[in-house]
């Protein structure tokens, strides 16, 4: 019995809370300190305010401040942008050729905000819904150089949101399941992401 008492307080000696650690890169100085005040208070959060402190697991910044090569800084960092309200097209573009894990919508409430930087440090990527069905649905997709879907991708995403096997959807389609797993892998591909949790992900979590 003694030796299972110090066992786990051994163990717990050496527990150390994981903590996210988050830069913020914001062409807004006021949003930018007002988020960070927001998040300060969190306790599984930690600001990152200098450079030279530690590298981030997420950088929260917008369109302008990508162009200025900051990608390229934190090779390694999951990236965010802050959506001020920018054109569609320019959000699009921002998305594929940065490989963002997401866009957060500037009316988005402070939980939900909360939500999306959890989620995406977990492997998730967070979209609305409105620019997961742009980037379904958009025809100048294929002429821009960004992603384009095929009717046969956009039915198999839709089932896969609907909760649907793998074989439901061969029987559905009338194709083969090894046929439907290597459009979800085309699928996966295309959206940077792993599994079917993180393209149903995509679609319901705002």
């Amino acid at each position: 019995m003694s030796k299972l008492i110090l066992l786990v307080i051994i163990r717990h000696s050496y527990y150390k809370e994981v903590k996210l650690k988050i830069l913020f890169d914001l062409s807004c100085t006021l949003l930018s300190e007002a988020l960070k005040e927001v998040l300060s208070n969190e306790k599984d959060f930690v600001i990152i305010h200098n450079i030279l402190d530690d590298l981030p697991d997420i950088v929260i910044t917008d369109t302008c401040k990508l162009k200025s090569g900051l990608k390229e800084k934190y090779p390694n960092s999951n990236f965010i942008i802050i959506d001020l309200g920018q054109k569609r097209d320019e959000i699009l573009s921002a998305l594929i050729s940065y490989t963002l894990k997401g866009v957060i919508s500037s009316d988005t409430g402070i939980e939900l905000f909360k939500k999306a930087l959890r989620s995406i440090n977990d492997g998730q990527v967070w979209l609305s819904n409105t620019l997961t069905s742009l980037l379904l649905n958009n025809k100048n997709l294929k002429k821009s150089g960004r992603i384009e879907f095929t009717d046969k991708e956009k039915n198999i995403i839709q089932l896969i949101c609907e909760g649907r096997s793998n074989r439901e959807i061969a029987r559905e389609i009338f194709v083969s399941e090894q046929t439907v797993k290597t459009h979800l892998n085309r699928i996966y591909r295309k959206l940077n992401i792993k599994n079917r949790y993180q393209l149903i992900n995509i679609f319901h979590n705002q």
